[in-house]
């Protein structure tokens, strides 16, 4: 995964599992890039409440960023791929997870793929779906923003 010239950061799921990612691709996450720029790295950075299949997802979706969007030139809706087979808790989760590490357009992009799974369920079962206490934990611009593409859900 990583190349003579890249240096790589450690991230250690809520269960222990070990990830190995780009440093230019963890420090698109505002919450790690401090972490990386004062050298508190070693050995691992810890991401509680966050499993292997979410982080894995997350690390990828970081790494192909990179790639795609930023050396490439492409649009961070070119990524949607990697969300389009992942079901809705999976969804939720792994928007819950962009939100906690602050990556906008994992976060975004998610949401935009949660919507298309979600749009033809009932108001009662997104309410059912949507846990209000993971809403609590979201910023008033991220509610905003989940009401505005799921207002079934709110209503």
């Amino acid at each position: 995964m990583s190349t003579s010239s890249s240096k790589t950061i450690i991230l250690k799921s809520t269960k222990g599992e070990l990830f190995e990612i780009e440093e230019e691709a963890a420090k698109l996450s505002p919450v790690l890039e401090p972490l990386i720029e004062n050298g508190c790295v070693k050995p691992y950075i810890p991401i509680p409440n966050v499993n292997k299949h979410i982080l894995s997802k997350v690390v990828e979706f970081c790494q192909m960023y990179i790639k795609v969007v930023k050396k490439d030139g492409g649009k961070v809706k070119s990524l949607i791929k990697l969300y389009v087979n992942e079901d809705e808790r999976s969804l939720f989760d792994l928007q819950k997870a962009a939100h906690y590490l602050d990556i906008e357009d994992m976060f975004m992009l998610v949401s935009r793929v949660l919507l298309d799974k979600l749009k033809e369920k009932t108001a009662d079962e997104m309410r059912e779906f949507v846990d209000v206490d993971a809403i609590n934990d979201l910023s008033p611009r991220r509610v905003a923003a989940l009401r505005a593409v799921l207002p079934k859900a709110f209503n």
